[in-house]
C-alpha cells in the first residue's frame, strides 16, 4: 500500500498544469509509428537471423498502442483520469521506443531522438521527479540499445556515455529550471491575487462607505425642515431635495419655477447675484418675498460654494416674520399699556376730588336752582370718565376682587340673558352650549364683561340684521401652534365662541383692533377700549382671544379659558 502512495506523490501533476489531448495528433502519430515499424520490418531493416521475433514484437506493439488507444478514449473526458493514465503510458513510450532503437542497430535511432522528445513533452504535465525518473529510464534503456553497438569489444562508447550524461543533464535542468519558473509564476499569481483581493476589499469598503454617506445625505435631505438646492457652474439648479415644512408640501418643482422666473425683478436680481458669488467662493445670506402657493412668504436663503458649483440652504421664515411683529405689536401695547395704566391712576384721583367736590356742592344748592342741572350732568360725565378709567386700569393690568370656580354654561346664560333687550328683532340668537360645560376658575362679573363685549361688537356689525352664534367645545393647544401666538399656550382650553354674520374686518384694521382707543366705529359710538380690556381679562384668567374675520362675510371671536382641575369643578357644582 505505501509502493502505491509512493507511486501516487511520484505522479502528481505539475501545478495549473492540464494533461496533452490524445486526440487526435497523438492517436494519428501512433498509428504512424506503428506502420513505420511495418514498413521498417517488411524492408528488411532489421538484422538478419531473429527469425519471427520481429514480428512478433510488431504483434505486440501493435497491441499495447490499441491499449493506449483505449484508454484514452475511456478516461480523456476526465482530466484527472487522463492525467493518471499519461502517467502510465509515458513509460511505456519511452520503453518502447528505446526498444525499437536497440532493434535498429544504429548508434543513435532516430527512435531514440523521438524517445528524448517524449521525455521532455513529459516535463510539461509532472513534477520533476517523475520527469526525472522517466530520464532515468530512457538514459539506461539508451545505454541497452547502444552502448554494446559502438565497439567490437562489447564496452560502452565514449559518445554513449556522452549521450546519456547529455538527457540526464537536460531534463534535470529542464525540469528543475521549469520547477523554479512555475514557483515564481505561482508566488506572483499569489501576489496578484492577494492585491486583487486587497483591492476589492478596499473598493468594497468604498463602495459600503460611499452608500452609508449617500443614505445619510438623502435622509438628511428628506427630513430636513428646509429646501436644500445644488446648482452647476452656469448657476442653473441641478439638485432639489422634498423637503419637510411648507416649501416642502408646495413641491420642489413649483419651488424651482419661482425661484427662475417668479420672483419680483429686484429679487430676481439679488439672487442671481447670490448664486454668481456662491460660485466664487462667497458665502451669502438673502432674503426675499417669494409668491409660493399663491401666498406671499418670506424666505430665507444661504448660497455657499459647493465644488465648482453652488449650494442653497432656503428656509420659509414667514411664521417667524409675523410672529415677529406680533410680538413688537404686544410690545407697543404693553408699553402703552403701562403709560395708560399711570394715567389712568392719576386721572382716577383727580376724578375722585371732582365727584367729590361735585356732591358737596350738590348739597349746598337748593333744588330748584338752575345750577343743580347742571351739576348733575357734571357728575354724569365724571362717572363715565371713572369708567373709562377702570377700564383703562383692566387693560393694562386687571385685579380680581374675588376668585370663584365658574360655571361655563351658566356664564353663557345669564350673559344672553343681559344681552337680549339690547338686541334688534332682526337678529338671529343661537346657542349652542351644553349644561355640563365645566367650570374656569376666576371672576364671573369680569367673564360676563368679555363675553357681553363680544356679544354687543357682533350686533353693531349686523346692523340691518343678521345672526348671532355662541358655541362651546374643548380644544387640545400642542406646542407647535402655541409657538404661532404671544399669549397662546399648550394645554386644554374651554371655547367660547361668539360669531355674527355682519360687515366683518378688514385686512388692515385687524392688526390694530385690540389696541386701545382704536375703534372702527362712528365717532360717539365706541371708545376703543372693549377689546383691550376684553383681553386684558382674559390674558389675566390665563387665556386669550382667537380672531377668525372675512371683509363683507362676518366674524368669529373666540375666547379660550384653561380648564379648571376636578377639584375646582366639583367644588362649583
Amino acid at each position: 500500500m505505501k509502493r502505491f502512495q509512493f507511486l501516487g506523490t511520484l505522479t502528481r501533476p505539475a501545478p495549473a498544469a492540464a494533461p496533452i489531448a490524445p486526440f487526435p495528433i497523438n492517436a494519428v502519430s501512433r498509428a504512424l509509428m506503428v506502420g513505420a515499424f511495418v514498413v521498417y520490418a517488411g524492408t528488411g531493416h532489421l538484422e538478419s537471423g531473429l527469425g519471427h521475433w520481429p514480428w512478433i514484437a510488431l504483434a505486440v506493439l501493435a497491441a499495447v498502442q490499441a491499449g493506449i488507444q483505449v484508454a484514452f478514449l475511456m478516461t480523456h473526458r476526465d482530466p484527472a483520469r487522463l492525467m493518471r493514465t499519461w502517467s502510465v503510458v509515458l513509460p511505456i513510450d519511452i520503453a518502447v521506443l528505446n526498444l525499437g532503437a536497440a532493434a535498429d542497430g544504429a548508434s543513435l535511432s532516430v527512435l531514440s531522438i523521438v524517445a528524448i522528445a517524449t521525455l521532455y513533452t513529459s516535463s510539461a504535465m509532472f513534477r520533476p521527479p517523475y520527469v526525472i525518473a522517466l530520464g532515468a529510464l530512457s538514459a539506461v534503456l539508451l545505454f541497452a540499445a547502444h552502448g554494446l553497438t559502438d565497439v567490437p569489444h562489447g564496452t560502452v562508447s565514449v559518445w554513449t556515455l556522452g549521450l546519456t550524461a547529455a538527457v540526464m543533464l537536460g531534463v534535470g535542468f529542464f525540469s528543475a529550471n521549469r520547477g523554479v519558473a512555475e514557483q515564481a509564476l505561482r508566488e506572483r499569481l499569489i501576489q496578484a491575487q492577494a492585491r486583487e483581493h486587497r483591492h476589492a476589499e478596499e473598493l468594497g469598503e468604498a463602495l459600503d462607505a460611499a452608500r452609508a454617506n449617500e443614505a445619510r445625505f438623502e435622509a438628511f435631505a428628506a427630513n430636513a425642515p428646509a429646501l436644500l438646492l445644488l446648482f452647476d457652474p452656469e448657476g442653473v439648479p441641478i439638485y432639489a431635495n422634498q423637503a419637510a415644512g411648507r416649501l416642502g408640501s408646495l413641491g420642489r418643482d413649483a419651488v424651482l419655477e419661482t425661484l427662475t422666473s417668479g420672483l419680483a425683478p429686484t429679487d430676481g436680481d439679488a439672487t442671481r447675484d447670490a448664486i454668481r458669488h456662491a460660485i466664487g467662493g462667497e458665502v451669502v445670506e438673502l432674503e426675499f418675498r417669494a409668491p409660493l402657493g399663491g401666498v406671499p412668504r418670506d424666505v430665507s436663503t444661504i448660497f455657499f460654494p459647493v465644488g465648482s458649483g453652488a449650494g442653497a440652504i432656503m428656509t420659509d421664515v414667514t411664521g417667524q416674520r409675523e410672529l415677529a411683529a406680533r410680538l413688537e405689536r404686544a410690545r407697543e401695547m404693553e408699553r402703552l399699556g403701562t403709560l395708560a395704566g399711570g394715567v389712568a391712576h392719576d386721572f382716577n384721583n383727580l376724578l375722585t376730588a371732582v365727584l367729590g367736590n361735585i356732591y358737596l356742592a350738590g348739597g349746598e344748592i337748593p333744588a330748584e336752582s338752575p345750577a343743580r342741572e347742571l351739576l348733575a350732568e357734571a357728575r354724569r360725565a365724571a362717572e363715565r370718565g371713572a369708567g373709562l378709567v377702570r377700564q383703562l386700569l383692566a387693560y393694562s393690568h386687571f385685579e380680581f376682587d374675588r376668585v370663584e370656580p365658574v360655571e361655563i354654561s351658566r356664564l353663557i346664560a345669564q350673559t344672553l340673558d343681559v344681552a337680549r333687550p339690547g338686541l334688534d328683532a332682526a337678529i338671529e340668537v343661537r346657542a349652542d352650549a351644553p349644561v355640563a360645560a365645566g367650570c374656569v376658575t376666576g371672576n364671573f362679573g369680569a367673564l360676563q364683561q368679555v363675553l357681553l363685549n363680544l356679544v354687543l361688537n357682533a350686533r353693531d356689525a349686523m346692523p340691518a340684521g343678521g345672526c348671532l352664534t355662541i358655541r362651546y367645545g374643548r380644544v387640545h393647544i400642542d406646542g407647535t401652534y402655541a409657538a404661532a401666538g404671544i399669549d397662546v399656550r399648550p394645554g386644554t382650553f374651554h371655547a367660547i365662541s361668539v360669531s355674527d354674520t355682519g360687515t366683518g374686518i378688514a385686512t388692515d384694521a385687524l392688526a390694530h383692533i385690540f389696541e386701545p382707543f382704536y375703534t372702527t366705529k362712528p365717532v360717539g359710538k365706541g371708545t376703543g377700549l372693549g377689546l383691550p380690556t376684553a383681553l386684558g381679562i382674559l390674558r389675566a384668567h390665563g387665556g386669550w382671544i382667537d380672531v377668525e374675520t372675512q371683509e363683507g362675510a362676518g366674524s368669529t371671536f373666540r375666547v379660550l379659558l384653561p380648564v379648571a382641575h376636578p377639584g375646582e369643578e366639583r367644588a362649583a357644582a
